[in-house]
C-alpha cells in the first residue's frame, strides 16, 4: 500500500461520519420545524433535499476550483519556509 494511505482513509471516513451526521439529524427535527413553521409537504421535500444538494453544490465547488490542491500547496509553502 501506499505510505499514508490508512490515514486519507481514516480522515475520509471521519469526514463522511460527520457528514453524514448532519443529514441525520436533519431528518430528525424535520416534523418539529414542520409543526412550528407550519411547512406544506413541498417546503418538508425541499426542507430534506436541502443537504444532500448542499454536498453536492460543495463537492463540485470544490472540484471545479481544486480546493484539494490548494490546500496541498499551500502546506508545501509553509513548511518550505520553515525549513
Amino acid at each position: 500500500m501506499i505510505q499514508g494511505s490508512w490515514r486519507a482513509l481514516v480522515w475520509i471516513g471521519l469526514s463522511e461520519l460527520c457528514a453524514l451526521s448532519l443529514w441525520y439529524s436533519a431528518s430528525v427535527i424535520a416534523p418539529e420545524l414542520i409543526e412550528i413553521w407550519n411547512l406544506s409537504s413541498n417546503s418538508e421535500a425541499w426542507l430534506s433535499a436541502s443537504v444532500p444538494i448542499g454536498f453536492v453544490i460543495g463537492a463540485l465547488f470544490s472540484s471545479y476550483f481544486g480546493v484539494a490542491d490548494f490546500n496541498h500547496c499551500f502546506h508545501r509553502r509553509i513548511t518550505s519556509i520553515k525549513d
